[in-house]
């Protein structure tokens, strides 16, 4: 995103450095440690589920700070895609939890759900005070304040003695965060705020309905079990979708 940033940076005024600061910080980085603690105290999959409330703070925040107006049809949505992301994960969730005996931490829950209320808060920042700037600089000027919060992190973890000593684990845990970092961060975070632009925080946020259709997608293509309750999850998820987008 570097030279995004340097493109533009005659075009972008100063007064909106605070604002794109602070999305990256409430949208990228907190977000980012919650999430990954909370990983250490819960399943990922109740990551996931918790992680499918963000379009309902995204709504509340919406209404609550940016007088956006709700729709009965916007809060039955949010139930209904909620709903269908419980029915897809939970079954994964409880065989997970009964396999490997996983002691569910309330304080894990607690912090992705920290997590997915910052998420709302920024989707509606992006909406209504960032919306007029391209999707790149939306994109680029956040993450990169955020990269050098993090370096200091990442330099606190010794990775030039983590390389030394198991290089071949070192440096594919290395590409597969670079993956991450560029196509599960940078592009799809330019493509969602191109969403939030063109369509409303809500509609945008509801993309957390999409991510357990996707996962059971990739699924299949492992040969994972397929069972009623998919396609009933499926039906819900793309039903709450249709109702938040449905005009």
């Amino acid at each position: 995103m570097i030279p995004v940033v340097w493109y533009f940076r005659k075009k972008v005024p100063r007064s909106e450095y605070r604002f794109l600061f602070l999305s990256g910080l409430i949208g990228n980085g907190i977000p980012a440690l919650l999430f990954a603690t909370a990983g250490t105290m819960i399943p990922s999959g109740i990551s996931g589920l918790l992680n499918s409330l963000t379009p309902m703070f995204t709504l509340l925040f919406g209404a609550w700070f940016f007088g956006i107006h709700i729709l009965p049809r916007h809060i039955w949505g949010v139930v209904a895609g909620l709903s269908g992301a419980v029915v897809l994960l939970l079954p994964g969730i409880l065989h997970t939890a009964g396999q490997e005996h996983i002691e569910m931490n309330p304080l894990g829950g607690l912090l992705a759900i920290l997590g997915t209320i910052l998420y709302g808060i920024n989707i509606n920042l992006i909406k209504n005070r960032l919306s007029h700037l391209p999707s790149f600089v939306v994109s680029a000027y956040p993450l990169l304040s955020m990269a050098f919060l993090a370096l200091p992190i990442f330099l606190m973890t010794s990775p030039g003695a983590a390389m030394a000593t198991h290089p071949d684990t070192a440096w594919s845990s290395l590409a597969y965060m670079a993956l991450l970092g560029i196509v599960g961060s940078a592009l799809s975070l330019v493509v969602f705020n191109v969403l939030v632009q063109r369509t409303t925080a809500l509609f945008a946020s509801t993309n957390t309905f999409i991510i357990p259709v996707v996962s059971v997608g990739w699924g299949l293509v492992f040969n994972e079990p397929f069972g009623w309750h998919i396609i009933g999850g499926l039906l819900l998820c793309l039903a709450g979708v249709w109702l938040v987008m449905k005009r």
